[in-house]
């Protein structure tokens, strides 16, 4: 359990004291073994003094066997900042001006409530002199340095994000993700606590919606979201209908229902003319949704309307740059009209948003070869050739035992 004790929140601790697994004796021990490590890159304390740690911490283990606590932090270790007077230790303030040999028999209110309540004393934390900047060095103790220990901070941010939750601080476990997923951004457990902090906040959000306003129209588009994703077609396009009674110019929800309709199996005949509708109405309350869009463009280039095919997917590919689809669309349509200069310039450009989908190599090569482009579509045709006829992977059998050479 050594590991585990510097890292566990004070709510913790006390329950191990209470359940008689821990002892503040470990846990001032170990406590002060990290400090002892530590320090010496650091500079962080200005004063620690392991005796009167070690007879707060004897005490405190008495008063827990008894079942007596003292107060709600009996037994957890709390190290002070030199800035408070302290019964029994020098406040010096990162001054020399500070005669240290002088009575020091007074708590200020932070470190008497503290001792009230049965905190382990076992040090004084530097400060700047007098405390009046925001960088820690001063003419005492000199200059406090940054833990360089990485893996040291990544545990720390570990359960930084974890206390914070407990604690319903989401500003805080926001802001220890954010520091983490900066500097550790391929660290499997981050990920992972990642995932599952963002999911219980919008989890937490979305019960927090449904108790409050559970009749609004965004209530009843998170609704539909979720009978969705369960394929219960029929319940999400009534709760995407409700919310459009709500607010009939909400962005968004036509699209939604639109494409609710081309997903649903065993459609009925008229299912696609009902979701073009669907589209268009989502375009005249958002002109800007380069999805309805493209997906207008998609019925237009299956109807072989390639002119209204190439309006769209022009659109789309204009309202996000970024849309790699949009533009291998625009381009396939133009093919299709024999239009094939005119293709070549959305398939460059899919290619690039897209460099790994052969299916925009493929039309970028046949736009090249029907513009008299030979060596350019030649080179797109041997990219996808290999792309698209990769040989299979060879199982481990294959790779130590070749086939033999039959010459």
């Amino acid at each position: 359990m050594t590991d585990e004790i510097s890292f566990m929140p004070a709510t913790r601790l006390l329950a191990l004291y209470r359940d008689k697994q821990l002892s503040p004796i470990e846990v001032i021990e170990d406590t002060l073994q990290r400090l002892e490590t530590y320090e010496g890159a650091i500079n962080a304390f200005v004063l620690y003094d392991p005796e009167t740690a070690l007879a707060m911490a004897r005490a405190s283990e008495a008063r827990w066997q008894k079942g007596e606590p003292r107060g709600l932090l009996d037994g957890v270790p709390v190290a002070l900042k030199d800035t408070l007077l302290t019964r029994g230790w020098p406040r010096l303030l990162g001054s020399r001006t500070i005669d240290p040999k002088q009575a020091w028999d007074e708590d200020a209110p932070v470190p008497a409530r503290l001792r009230a309540e049965g905190a382990v004393f076992f040090g004084k934390t530097t400060t700047p002199e007098f405390g009046w900047k925001g960088v820690t060095d001063s003419p005492l103790s000199g200059i406090t340095r940054k833990q360089a220990d990485k893996d040291l901070k990544r545990r720390a941010g570990l359960d930084g994000v974890r206390c914070a939750m407990g604690l319903g601080r989401f500003d805080d476990a926001l802001e220890f993700l954010r520091t983490l997923n900066r500097e550790f951004p391929t660290d499997p457990d981050v990920l992972y606590l990642s995932i599952h902090t963002f999911s219980d906040l919008a989890t937490r959000a979305s019960e927090e919606l449904a108790r409050s306003a559970p009749s609004s129209y965004q209530a009843r588009e998170l609704n539909a979201e979720a009978y969705e994703s369960q394929g219960k077609w029929d319940q999400a396009a009534q709760e995407y209908q409700k919310a459009l009674a709500k607010n009939p110019d909400a962005p968004g929800l036509h699209f939604r229902i639109g494409r609710l309709l081309l997903s649903k199996p065993n459609p009925p005949a008229d299912v696609v003319e009902q979701a073009r509708k669907e589209f268009q109405a989502e375009l005249k309350i958002d002109p800007n949704n380069a999805g309805a869009e493209y997906v207008l463009g998609e019925l237009a280039r299956q109807d072989q309307n390639w002119d209204q095919a190439v309006e769209h997917f022009s659109r789309a590919s204009k309202l996000d740059p970024a849309f790699g689809d949009a533009f291998l669309g625009l381009g396939e349509a133009l093919i299709s009209s024999r239009k094939f200069p005119e293709a070549i310039p959305p398939l460059q450009t899919a290619v690039k948003l897209e460099p790994a989908n052969p299916g925009a190599h493929y039309n970028l090569a046949t736009a090249y070869s029907r513009s008299g482009r030979k060596t350019e579509a030649d080179k797109e045709f041997a990219i996808h050739r290999q792309m698209t006829q990769k040989e299979p992977a060879q199982t481990p059998a294959q790779q130590e035992n070749p086939p033999a050479n039959p010459n």
